[in-house]
């Protein structure tokens, strides 16, 4: 219908590059994965700094929220006798 197939040596083309060669892309890849690990330790850092900051405020709360015991409040307003009044 078309004809013969003739373009079929199994030859190549000597104009056409057998391998890639890219060259420079292991360089940036490097430059990357470093400054992702900066950025990771630097996150981490904050994360720590954010923690012993959030227990410091804990601390903080605590005091401010510190209520006497109740017992050892009624004691001390009242008598051991309270049917002792003085007047």
């Amino acid at each position: 219908m078309f004809g013969a197939f003739e373009g079929c040596s199994g030859e190549q083309v000597p104009e056409q590059p057998t391998e890639h060669h890219v060259t420079g892309a292991e360089q940036p890849t490097e430059q990357v994965v470093h400054t992702l690990k900066q950025e990771v330790e630097h996150l981490r850092a904050l994360v720590s700094s954010q923690a012993s900051h959030i227990d410091s405020l804990k601390q903080s709360m605590q005091l401010l929220e510190h209520k006497p015991a109740p017992a050892a409040s009624s004691l001390a307003r009242s008598s051991w006798w309270p049917f002792r009044k003085k007047e």
